[in-house]
């Protein structure tokens, strides 16, 4: 380490002795001449201050509020904590879908694809053998309903296709409407890894991780998710409105109604409807 005011090892500018020396005399010059806040006077004065912000100061990076940092963000712990029980319990809705859903581990799916032939003019047409691997649920709030993924992968070559289970449950002629959709061939219902469920499952500490809750450096990404400031917006009228006839807009019940489409018996109820538009 060198410092670059003084040139000497073993230290830096913040902590030069020979600075803060040559700081001071200044300082001591202006004073005896009468000065009171001159250039040289403030910049001792914040040589030798405190270094740090006030805790008052201080602003949180991830709510906003005053007081406090990230670190210490007691609306960041819950909302990590709230988002853990949140995702989990959903994780079971999935499965029980899965189960009764027409597709399971070792369904085949068919790719139609269609390439554009320079030499005939004319689009030839392939097909490619998919075998679903596995589901996952994106890690993300879920709110009147949710999406449940299938992986579906090429035997040979390894190739990746993600589908999105409901589709093919509400609708069995779906690949038909869409050409780069992989149609159903061979349904396997209820065919779900035993420990499916945990590993999906999250925790405090791979919470960290996410989007929601992860530092990247950047403010604006940094802050809290639009959709927990809506939660606690919307609890916040649960609380402010009590339930009352003479409430023309209902503030109180319909704040109600929107917190519990986070639940998993609403999340259960929205995706379930699949089966019968299915039929």
């Amino acid at each position: 380490m060198r410092c670059s005011y003084c040139h000497q090892r073993d230290h830096n500018k913040r902590t030069c002795s020979v600075l803060t020396k040559r700081l001071k005399e200044r300082h001591d010059t202006d004073i005896e001449a009468g000065h009171t806040n001159t250039w040289a006077i403030q910049q001792y004065k914040d040589r030798i201050a405190p270094k740090g912000k006030k805790v008052s100061s201080q602003q949180c990076g991830y709510c906003g509020d005053y007081g406090h940092t990230r670190r210490k963000c007691e609306v960041l712990q819950k909302d990590k904590e709230w988002f853990v029980v949140h995702h989990n319990v959903n994780l079971r809705v999935a499965h029980d879908y899965i189960v009764q859903s027409p597709v399971g581990i070792g369904s085949l799916f068919r790719l139609k694809r269609q390439e554009y032939n320079y030499n005939t003019g004319e689009y030839d047409t392939s097909h490619e053998m998919l075998v679903l691997t596995g589901f996952s649920v994106p890690p993300i709030i879920k709110q009147d309903g949710f999406k449940i993924f299938a992986t579906l992968q090429h035997p040979s070559t390894g190739k990746v296709k993600t589908v999105n289970v409901r589709q093919y449950v509400k609708n069995p002629e779906y690949a038909t409407s869409w050409r780069n959709e992989p149609t159903l061939l061979s349904p396997t219902r209820g065919v779900v890894p035993s420990d499916w469920i945990g590993g999906q499952s999250i925790t405090l500490a791979s919470a960290n991780k996410l989007d929601y809750f992860k530092r990247v450096g950047r403010k604006q990404d940094d802050r809290r998710d639009w959709a927990f400031n809506n939660l606690t917006r919307t609890r916040a009228l649960i609380e402010k409105y009590p339930p009352s006839a003479d409430d023309p807009y209902d503030h109180h019940g319909r704040a109600k109604a929107e917190l519990a489409q986070y639940t998993p018996e609403h999340n259960r109820v929205k995706l379930f409807e699949d089966f019968k538009s299915g039929q």
